[in-house]
């Protein structure tokens, strides 16, 4: 079963994180400046999405994916409380 993969990272250059921001763009949802969702469909797990942005990562970088299970995913809850968001992927969830 495919999961959705939460991934967030705290990158301290500009450039690599540029570079983290354009591997996540095709492949992902942004709902906040350094927080993203992978939707099931793309088939990826989390272990293949951070060894990937691992590559351009500094040693000082943290990123973090994380794939809930289908339970879990269900059960997230969103604060504040009463928001529309779902652990799928959903039309205009990017930051601006």
């Amino acid at each position: 079963m495919n999961r959705p993969v939460l991934v967030v990272y705290d990158i301290v250059n500009d450039r690599r994180r540029a570079e983290v921001r354009a591997r996540l763009g095709p492949i992902a949802d942004r709902f906040q400046y350094s927080g993203w969702l992978v939707p099931p469909e793309v088939n990826l797990t989390a272990a293949r999405v951070v060894a990937d942005l691992a590559a351009v990562a500094g040693p000082a970088d943290r990123i973090h994916g994380h794939a809930p299970c289908p339970d879990c995913a269900r059960r997230a809850k969103w604060l504040p409380v009463r928001q529309p968001h779902r652990l799928t992927r959903q039309p205009g969830w990017t930051a601006h």
